[in-house]
């Protein structure tokens, strides 16, 4: 039976073992567990019910005595047959749980019964049911709306280990569904052994069951044994308001670079396409991706815009870029009991300015003393070590971890990129976060540790989110 179709045993026509399926959901319609109901043709003195997992481990087992063989009978409506079940006072049932109450992995496991006739020859006979335990929602994908006017189709693509009930749609991400559809079949399965339906729906039919003329509305699909996915979908288009950039201003070398951030207002826009620009690309230019390269001496001005509405919603950052640092004249370290200072051969030493030093770039005070840890310059911060020397990358101060710009050393600050994972430091003082994040209206959950961005599946205080590829929680 369908899950959403009303359970009654005369119902059933076909019984379909690929579907004997189960999870730990907690929606009203989930299949938690599973129990065997088992028609014997003679009286046995023993049964035994053993659930193993792939490797062949046994996970629960249940062991019961004497029940008479099965006799069919009328209830009135049907005709039914006896389970050797009944003479039980408990169910040797299947929930996904060991014998001690833990929770056991997805996957297939293995009931076997043996049942043992009495008498002067016994005889033992068995036979086995495979069970899925499957508690990952399905992925949903490839959302779209097309067509014009009243003909415009929602169609999206749905994808997991179980087949699909139906879908539906609610008013929130959790909320009760004011449509629901069946579906009834397997759709393809895949290379992947997945199986993969694609869906469309009729907008009309969305508007009519909402009674009114909704701008957004979330995408509900099931599988199987009731696990649900939830997306959000807009039907109109939202647009922005406004735009804000960051950092908003930026000193630079020639051949550094900064990347620049954009965010946007309302946070539930759908219209998200923004164009970067630069005022004077001989000094500074600017990628589709906002990451600005420094060419020349002098200042640009570099802009981000909507550009469906380009003179309404838009937002600038200064760029400052300074000729390359030259090298210094030739010199030695030097030390007294206030601190490090370079000396050059005419006696005379650097103050107030950055220098490259044997391939490391050097900041001095006033004094002319060699500066460490944080410096603030052109609007930027800079770290040096003990050493003095700039650092760049990954630099622990203090209880948290900093990321400087690999090219140039300023401290970066919102969603940054390294290797193949994004981190978020924070806008007001670039220290990296862990943990849960929102910002721009989205969850985002941060590994402890690492603070790398979570996508996919990712198990939190023993439970499971799902995450986007662009790390916004789905469900």
């Amino acid at each position: 039976l369908n899950p959403f179709d009303p359970e009654e045993d005369i119902a059933i026509s076909t019984n379909d073992r690929d579907l004997y399926i189960i999870s730990r959901s907690t929606d009203e319609y989930a299949r938690t567990y599973a129990t065997p109901g088992t028609v014997l043709l003679r009286d046995v003195v023993s049964l035994t019910y053993t659930y193993t997992n792939e490797a062949g481990e046994v996970v629960r087992s249940y062991k019961y005595g004497g029940a008479p063989k099965s006799r069919s009978y009328s209830n009135g409506r049907y005709w039914e047959v006896t389970r050797a079940e009944d003479a039980f006072d408990s169910a040797p049932w299947f929930d996904g749980y060991d014998e001690k109450g833990n929770e056991l992995p997805d996957g297939k496991y293995t009931l076997t019964i043996e049942g043992t006739t009495g008498g002067a020859s016994p005889v033992t006979e068995k036979l086995t049911h495979v069970i899925t335990l499957d508690t990952a929602p399905p992925v949903i994908s490839n959302v779209a709306i097309s067509g014009e006017g009243d003909g415009r189709t929602l169609s999206f693509d749905a994808t997991d280990a179980s087949p699909f009930p139906g879908f539906g749609f609610s008013w929130t991400q959790d909320g009760e569904p004011f449509m629901r559809q069946k579906y009834y079949g397997w759709g393809e399965i895949g290379d992947d052994g997945l199986h993969h339906v694609h869906f469309e729906v009729p907008l009309s039919q969305i508007v009519e069951r909402a009674g009114g003329d909704p701008s957004s509305v979330y995408l509900q699909v099931w599988d199987w044994p009731v696990n649900r996915a939830s997306v959000k979908v807009d039907l109109k288009a939202i647009p922005m308001t406004k735009l804000s950039v960051s950092p908003e201003s930026a000193t630079l070398s020639v051949g550094q670079s900064v990347t620049l951030s954009a965010s946007h207002e309302p946070a539930d826009a759908s219209v998200t396409d923004v164009v970067w620009s630069s005022s004077n690309e001989a000094v500074a230019t600017v990628s589709p991706d906002g990451v600005v390269s420094a060419v020349g001496a002098g200042e640009a001005t570099v802009s981000v815009t909507d550009p469906t509405q380009p003179s309404l919603v838009s937002a600038s950052a200064t760029i400052r870029v300074e000729a390359s640092v030259p090298a210094p004249k030739s010199g030695a370290w030097k030390w007294d009991g206030r601190g490090w200072w370079y000396r050059y051969e005419d006696g005379s030493y650097p103050s107030s300015e950055t220098l490259v030093i044997d391939g490391a770039t050097y900041r001095f005070d006033a004094s002319g003393y060699m500066r460490t840890g944080w410096v603030f310059e052109g609007g930027q911060w800079y770290f040096h070590a003990a050493s003095g020397a700039q650092a760049s990358g990954w630099v622990l101060s203090g209880v948290h971890w900093y990321y400087l710009n690999p090219d140039g050393g300023a401290m970066m600050t919102g969603w940054v990129q390294v290797g193949s994972a994004w981190y978020y430091l924070s806008p007001s003082g670039g220290a990296m976060a862990t943990g849960w994040l929102k910002e721009g209206g989205h969850w985002y959950y941060l590994h402890h540790g690492s603070g790398a961005m979570a996508t996919g599946w990712v198990r939190i205080y023993l439970k499971w989110y799902h995450f986007a590829e662009n790390g916004q929680l789905i469900g």
